[in-house]
């Protein structure tokens, strides 16, 4: 446990002690961005060789959630209709139609409100007349459309990216084809409580491409992190208690304490087999309520819930005090993630593709599942791991 000394305000997660850091050259290639990352919106236009006969220029391959995906292109006659299609549930759906001018189309349509991978294609159908005169339909190759979050513009980010680490595993995240939901205790925090965390769930969402929703305000004080207690509709549950009020507050120095809970069993799309958070918690010390709010220069209010989602999401502690996810708060740091917080986040986010149930799965890849609980650790005084690393046990 860590008192709080000037510039210093101690940190306890449930969850992650350090593990591993990545290589130098995993996750970036430079210290302002990942290449992993979700990082909306891309403009370099990519052009998609259709064997089908319709040739495609897509504007982005990589969109924030409700902007338009933009595709332009020619089809192989004159006067052809233009229909773009998504894959849903294993079939085509129209998303928007388009004539032609001459050969030559333009199509639009808004993104999915939530993040993930999408595929499109275009296709132009041919009337009866048309198909008398020899015209069949045409194709465009399927298109694969990652939607995430577009990244707020700011300082460059500070630090090194391969600084951080993860709470298990890097083989451990959210569903980002899903929506997350979330609710808030306020009741013992300060005025600016649900403001600074709508702002720490916006980052969040910037860069990971993860739909975190919030359902509304509720009475649970998370009493350990097992997501028992939760309303029926919240996977995470965010609150400000006093050591009387949640045991999980260990020492009057724990500024906060977060972390996941899952199972195993679910599948990557390739079949690799994945821990799938389920549920979060999140619990700040009423006793700090007098830090800053926001996210301006140094130890803020906005700083402290942004460490402990970090944990939520699966990321471990880093090494520096530049990183929001330092075991300690510092003065002198901004309240924005630093350049591995950036490189680890944007690798548990929607990059990494939906994850799916293990009954999918080829049978060599299905394994029988279980919950995984992330055992709590502490923080001394100088701000290091004090006691066991993380352990993950499976149950059930």
């Amino acid at each position: 446990m860590t008192p709080l000394r000037s510039s210093l305000v101690g940190l306890c997660v449930v969850g992650a002690a350090l593990a591993a850091l990545v290589p130098p050259n995993a996750g970036s290639t430079g210290p302002t961005e990942s290449p992993t990352a979700v990082d909306s919106p891309v403009r370099v236009v990519a052009e998609v060789k259709a064997r089908h006969h319709i040739h495609v220029r897509w504007r982005a391959r990589v969109v924030a959630r409700g902007e338009r995906i933009v595709a332009r292109g020619r089809v192989p006659h004159r006067h052809r209709r233009v229909v773009l299609q998504v894959r849903r549930a294993g079939r085509w759906v129209v998303s928007d139609r388009a004539a032609t001018n001459g050969r030559r189309f333009r199509v639009e349509v808004r993104a999915p409100r939530r993040a993930g991978r999408f595929t499109y294609r275009l296709v132009s159908p041919v009337t009866r007349a048309q198909r008398r005169h020899g015209l069949r339909r045409a194709l465009s190759e399927p298109t694969t459309i990652l939607v995430g979050s577009a990244r707020t513009r700011g300082p460059e980010a500070l630090g090194d990216p391969a600084d951080f680490t993860h709470i298990t595993t890097a083989n451990a995240r959210w569903n980002p084809c899903e929506t997350i939901t979330y609710r808030v205790n306020p009741t013992y925090g300060p005025a600016t409580a649900l403001r600074d965390v709508a702002g720490a769930v916006k980052r969040v969402e910037e860069a990971t491409g993860l739909d975190l929703a919030y359902a509304g305000t509720t009475e649970v004080v998370p009493q350990a992190n097992s997501g028992e207690g939760y309303p029926k509709d919240t996977q995470i549950v965010i609150a400000w208690a006093g050591r009387s009020q949640s045991p999980m507050i260990t020492g009057d120095g724990v500024a906060g304490v977060g972390g996941p809970i899952g199972w195993h069993g679910n599948v990557e799309e390739d079949g690799t087999p994945v821990l799938t958070w389920s549920r979060g918690t999140v619990v700040l010390n009423s006793a700090f309520n007098r830090l800053d709010p926001g996210f301006g220069t140094g130890a803020t209010m906005g700083r402290l819930v942004m460490h402990e989602l970090g944990h939520v999401v699966g990321l471990g502690h880093a090494v520096t005090g530049s990183q929001v996810m330092f075991p300690t708060l510092r003065e002198g740091y901004p309240g924005a993630w630093g350049a591995g917080d950036r490189a680890g986040l944007a690798g548990l986010g929607a990059e990494q593709g939906c994850i799916l149930p293990r009954d999918s799965a080829a049978p060599s890849a299905r394994r029988r599942g279980g919950v995984a609980v992330v055992s709590p650790v502490t923080v001394d005084t100088l701000g290091d791991v004090a006691g066991e690393a993380a352990v993950t046990r499976s149950v059930g």
